[in-house]
């Protein structure tokens, strides 16, 4: 099934209304969200490493 119609059968089960335009942006959303699935699933230490946060902007003013 060729991704237009797997979008479009996707929408109307869930009885949204279905625009020819919006196809091609909803697959450009998903492909986005793929490819960040597929980098999580590749580097999954990213998810487990606490981010560094600066509170201070006077810390950031001094760098």
């Amino acid at each position: 099934m060729e991704y237009k119609d797997y979008i479009k059968q996707g929408l109307e089960l869930q009885g949204l209304p279905v625009t020819k335009i919006d196809i091609p942006f909803i697959f450009d959303m998903l492909a986005t969200v793929r490819h960040a699935q597929t980098a999580l699933l590749n580097f999954p230490e990213v998810k487990s490493t606490v981010p560094m946060a600066i509170v201070d902007k006077e810390e950031i003013l001094r760098d």
